[in-house]
């Protein structure tokens, strides 16, 4: 498995949270937004993005063939000084699947860095 090229831009702030870390609540359906940015059947890949306690959080979902993985956003998994980081962060773990993901779903991924990191020129 390749690794996130992005993955510098998550803040570890487990140390921060309340003990134990992996109990700290994550964000709930509805409390974040969730970017698709793949469907085909019952195939999808999906971003969620949203802020828990001031901080940008972010997770990602996908299924594809019948596996897959995901979770609900959260300070446990990390936190961004950002929006846009919190997106290239999520967009660099699903490039780290890309041997689990169709080509369609990559071009997107690609797409989108492209998007953000041309806005971050202006």
């Amino acid at each position: 498995m390749k690794s996130n090229p992005y993955a510098d831009l998550r803040i570890d702030n487990r140390a921060d949270l309340p003990a134990p870390w992996y109990d700290y609540p994550v964000l709930q359906s509805g409390e974040y937004r969730t970017e698709n940015l793949y469907t085909s059947g019952h195939d999808y890949v999906k971003v969620h993005i949203g802020q828990q306690d001031g901080a940008w959080v972010a997770a990602t979902t996908w299924m594809i063939g019948g596996s897959g993985r995901g979770c609900h956003p959260g300070r446990k998994w990390g936190e961004f000084a950002s929006e846009q980081n919190a997106l290239l962060w999520a967009f660099g773990d699903l490039l780290a699947e890309k041997s689990m993901l169709p080509p369609a779903a990559i071009k997107t991924v690609k797409a989108r860095i492209f998007e953000i990191r041309q806005y971050k020129l202006f």
